[in-house]
């Protein structure tokens, strides 16, 4: 089949969510992306994070109302994806001023952080052998979660396979053309696909399809990400340890599936496809972290970099076209793609819907 309702290029979280809303909608949809399998980098192995104070207020927000989604799916009749284990924020001398600016800031729902004594931080985090000294602080987030990637990616490609989306990998998209009656998308393997809409949600390379499409980029900031993965000591049970985060960013860290998941809040920018990790991070990192326990995680087993994309208000790009008809963009998710991608493509839907009921 060659001719659809949609076209989505980027099979990432953004293009899956896209995918399952135009589906449920009863769109013939497409899905294109350039790598060889969908959804590479939107594995278990990340922050996996679900907050209402991390982040601007504006995606804040959108986590907010994509949480009732994320845990009454409707591309699934199992259990929500989202378990809340809570956050705790640790500050040693000299960090007061930090903590007291992360504990003025309110969450998207009103509610501030709650600062906690050292004795109920020092038994939540009881199997980590928490290191006190004088001039510790710690403030405690009990409705932050993880969300659980691995069953969501599953269960959507799943529900995408049920509903007949044409998913197609190892497809980069090389050509965008606008026609009389929709849109020609040719990829470097051959394929020319006729669609009466195309959205582009292709992440760090949304800017490429922009361009090939004619239409203005969104000046793409794509940031990297270092993730460590460590040894647990083998006599330790983490489960339901919240996670971690030191309060100048030195290091956020939470147990994974018999692995630490440790990583610096680092900020660098990078080019799409050309993530590498900051080696000196991943040392001051581990650092920080035995600083602060007894029991922190044991040699690194795999150190990798992810890529997070803005556009430069930092706010998610939900856009129809003015100049284009029929050309949407859902991309510069950055970091929190996961956490407000339901809410987000539930807005692109009703966009898209109203659309093609008028052309």
């Amino acid at each position: 089949m060659t001719k659809f309702d949609v076209a989505i290029i980027g099979g990432g979280i953004a293009g899956l969510m896209a995918a399952a809303y135009q589906a449920r909608a009863g769109l013939r949809v497409v899905l294109l992306e350039r790598e060889l399998g969908i959804a590479l980098h939107a594995t278990g192995k990340n922050a996996a994070s679900f907050s209402l104070h991390f982040g601007s207020s504006e995606v804040c927000s959108l986590a907010e109302q994509s949480l009732t989604i994320l845990n009454r799916p409707f591309w699934s009749e199992g259990p929500g994806y989202v378990s809340f284990e809570g956050k705790i924020f640790l500050s040693r001398k000299g960090q007061e001023l930090a903590f007291i600016k992360t504990i003025e800031r309110t969450k998207s729902n009103g509610k501030p952080l709650e600062i906690i004594p050292s004795s109920e931080a020092e038994e939540r985090l009881k199997p980590l052998g928490l290191k006190k000294k004088a001039g510790d602080a710690y403030a405690f987030d009990s409705e932050h979660g993880f969300i659980d990637i691995v069953r969501l990616i599953k269960d959507l490609k799943l529900y995408l396979g049920q509903k007949g989306v044409a998913i197609r990998s190892g497809s980069r998209v090389v050509g965008i053309t606008q026609e009389a009656e929709g849109w020609k998308v040719v990829t470097e393997n051959g394929q020319v696909i006729d669609s009466r809409a195309v959205i582009n949600a292709a992440g760090a390379w949304a800017d490429e399809i922009a361009t090939l499409a004619g239409e203005p980029t969104l000046t793409i900031d794509n940031r990297a990400r270092t993730a460590i993965w460590a040894r647990i000591p083998s006599n330790q049970n983490l489960s339901g340890i919240p996670m971690v985060h030191e309060i100048s960013d030195a290091f956020f860290a939470r147990p994974f599936d018999g692995e630490w998941f440790l990583s610096p809040v680092d900020d660098r920018p990078c080019l799409a496809g050309r993530e590498i990790p900051d080696q000196d991070a991943v040392k001051s990192s581990l650092q920080a972290m035995r600083q602060w326990f007894d029991h922190a995680p044991l040699d690194s087993v795999q150190i990798t970099a992810g890529v997070r994309s803005f556009q430069p208000s930092r706010l998610p790009a939900v856009i129809a076209s003015q100049q284009k008809p029929g050309l949407f963009t859902f991309s510069a998710l950055g970091g929190y793609g996961i956490k407000i991608a339901p809410h987000c493509a539930e807005s692109l839907t009703q966009l898209v819907s109203n659309y093609l009921e008028d052309a």
